[in-house]
């Protein structure tokens, strides 16, 4: 019977070998892309005519690309019934899948699409649908959905500084400023500051923010309540996991 520690050494030695065995296979197969040759046929360029790329762009012009932020295997039929029923059927031609998270949208008019993306976030079972135009000549990979117009309360502002001039400040420390609500009413001025940014949902989001001080000279903290945005990890603060499946 072999020892447990020597069974441990010829494991390691093996998973050794092996891991010696891909970078050498991973060098070759760099060294042979590095020097790979192309002939002229293969790298010249084939242009589609300038009508049938009117005709892809007259065609698609009421299509979105949608990208659920989720590490979870999505039920593509579920999501296409619940935003058919929330846009409404008279609004929505087509809607399929198109990747594990992808999914092309088609209104039936430019306005709709355009209300639609400019509104506020959309969610499936809690995780943050986000959806921007059709570009026919990009591919999945190619749309970047790390921008998001997303907006978010501030609590805590002493009455006499919820001003314009605040506002920008702290919309400007978050990330992009695109939008101040500023507007009175039940729950808002008095309770909250209202602000749209454009944040970039790859980066943790912040929970509260310091600016200035307050007369007992301790810093001025504001919590911030990110409108609709449910789903989100408690321990990085980062989009599309929870916490139970939090990576950190």
């Amino acid at each position: 019977m072999v020892p447990p520690t020597s069974r441990l050494s010829f494991d390691l030695y093996s998973f050794s070998s092996v891991q010696f065995l891909l970078y050498t296979m991973a060098d070759n197969v760099g060294h042979l892309l590095a020097n790979l040759q192309f002939t002229e046929d293969e790298t010249s360029d084939v242009l589609l005519p300038g009508s049938s790329v009117r005709s892809i762009d007259a065609i698609m012009k009421f299509w979105v690309v949608g990208y659920l932020f989720t590490t979870a295997p999505v039920d593509g039929d579920s999501l296409i019934w619940v935003f058919r029923s929330i846009w409404g059927m008279t609004r929505v031609t087509d809607i399929s899948t198109s990747g594990p998270h992808h999914f092309l949208i088609r209104f039936t008019s430019a306005a709709t699409k355009a209300i639609l993306i400019d509104r506020t976030l959309w969610l499936f079972n809690g995780d943050l649908l986000a959806i921007t135009s059709y570009r026919p000549d990009s591919c999945l990979d190619d749309y970047d959905f790390s921008s998001l117009a997303i907006w978010i309360r501030v609590y805590d502002v002493p009455l006499g500084w919820m001003t314009q001039y605040l506002s920008n400040l702290i919309a400007r420390r978050l990330d992009t400023p695109l939008a101040i609500d500023l507007r009175p009413g039940a729950g808002r001025m008095g309770s909250y500051l209202r602000i749209r940014v454009a944040i970039d949902v790859r980066k943790p989001l912040r929970p509260c923010l310091a600016v200035g001080r307050r007369s007992n000279g301790r810093p001025s903290l504001y919590m911030l309540w990110y409108e609709r945005l449910h789903s989100f990890c408690g321990r990085c603060g980062v989009i599309g996991h929870l916490i139970v499946s939090c990576p950190s």
